[in-house]
């Protein structure tokens, strides 16, 4: 059993086939969901996953329609909460190379808001926070939290930042507006953890139902252990790599 007081948010991205390091497939997800069930771990709000021990909180980044096709008819045959991460912009953001999938209409967010899903901020138009000067980032930030509130007429109280990019004073700006903030360190919760950036668990390296059915197990643990310290030298290389002089 984990430690008092900890537990593990889950991330997902889009709910599909195509096989992409952002995908789960529909039947693996509705897999994952019933083993949940299955095994008896507590599914809750993420505003109270730090309060109860050996819990899971789900969030959705970018919140794709496939959330709304897909994965919301499951939570909903197993009662479970959800917290999905919503891009306020009109532009609905650039996501990157291959996500060209159709985000949620903001009349999907409604219905989902109104079937135990917290809709959460995810910036006006997904950019790399600390790219911009500080006070555009911040605007991002509660641009994208107002812009929510007076749509959906719901409190969006967490904040996901874009590629789990932050800093300190960024950090500082999320505190002061939101009840929690993730990024994507990929570790369970501890005690300790900044509430304005909480670890997360990245579905796309727990596919494998052992892993997965395990989630909690010291196996699993030490599994999870070695995939955050490659993807930390990885993030340096490219790091070293982007900040090296052009000739």
């Amino acid at each position: 059993m984990p430690p008092k007081g900890t537990g593990a948010i889950l991330t997902y991205h889009s709910i599909d086939q195509s096989g992409s390091v952002l995908s789960i497939a529909p039947e693996l997800f509705a897999w994952q969901m019933s083993s949940l069930s299955r095994a008896g771990i507590p599914v809750v709000p993420l505003k109270d996953i730090r309060n109860h021990q050996g819990a899971v909180a789900l969030t959705f980044d970018d919140a794709y329609r496939n959330f709304y096709t897909e994965a919301l008819p499951v939570l909903r045959r197993f009662t479970y909460s959800a917290t999905v991460f919503a891009i306020s912009g009109e532009g609905r953001a650039q996501l990157g190379p291959g996500s060209s999938l159709p985000l949620m209409t903001w009349d999907e967010l409604g219905e989902a808001s109104r079937c135990n899903i917290e809709i959460g901020a995810h910036t006006v138009g997904h950019p790399r926070l600390t790219s911009l000067p500080f006070e555009q980032a911040c605007e991002e930030i509660a641009e994208s939290q107002q812009e929510i509130r007076r749509r959906l007429g719901v409190p969006a109280d967490s904040f996901a930042y874009p590629y789990g990019d932050s800093s300190p004073a960024l950090r500082d700006f999320v505190r002061e507006r939101f009840a929690q903030g993730v990024g994507v360190r990929l570790d369970y919760l501890a005690e300790e953890d900044d509430r304005a950036d909480l670890p997360r668990l990245d579905v796309y390296y727990l596919q494998k139902q052992k892993l997965f059915a395990s989630l909690f197990s010291a196996g699993v643990r030490r599994y999870i252990q070695l995939r955050r310290a490659a993807r930390e030298l990885r993030d340096h290389a490219n790091f070293l790599q982007r900040s090296r002089p052009l000739r």
